[in-house]
């Protein structure tokens, strides 16, 4: 108990505690658009068994699709089926997932690359840490990107590895449970 409560006065949480439990009903949508119309993106909820039953039951009907050769109905963003195919999500899936951040990214990153003075107090002037805030559809809320995250500056010579931990994050680690 301590430990959350310390958690809740900081208002950021790590990597391993997305769980949410507080005893709210969990009946959202199991998918929603998070980046291109049209393509669907597992929600992230809490663990409950109904939730995960009704996840279960969505790969039972792609699974019913796959065997009678059929189209699936449900168009998923390019993410999800790389990570169900078994092949790596890289940080340029999150272009597909999130677009406005990718480009942001993106442009920091080519800013950097060029060894620009300005890069830097871009960088410095952006104040930014390894910590993500999420959208309400992913749980919302602050999460360290890793241990002590809040107090890890992003640099011109970091910049490459937050990045990658930021896009793993939101598109592999928010609905990995």
């Amino acid at each position: 108990k301590v430990k959350k409560a310390a958690q809740a006065a900081a208002g950021s949480k790590r990597l391993g505690d997305l769980d949410d439990d507080d005893d709210t009903p969990d009946d959202a949508a199991l998918f929603w658009q998070p980046g291109k119309r049209g393509y669907y993106s597992p929600r992230p909820g809490k663990n409950s068994e109904e939730r995960l039953n009704a996840f279960r039951n969505v790969g039972r009907v792609i699974g019913l699709c796959l065997l009678q050769n059929e189209i699936l109905p449900l168009f998923l963003s390019r993410h999800v089926l790389k990570w169900l195919l078994g092949r790596r999500v890289g940080w340029h899936d999150l272009a597909f997932y999130d677009p406005v951040m990718y480009e942001s990214m993106r442009m920091l990153v080519v800013q950097t690359e060029t060894g620009d003075a300005a890069a830097a107090d871009t960088l410095r002037g952006l104040d930014l840490a390894f910590c993500c805030e999420l959208p309400p559809e992913e749980g919302g809320g602050q999460v360290e990107l890793v241990p002590g995250g809040n107090d890890i500056e992003v640099t011109t010579s970091n910049i490459h590895d937050y990045v990658r931990r930021y896009a793993y994050f939101r598109t592999v680690k928010t609905a990995e449970k």
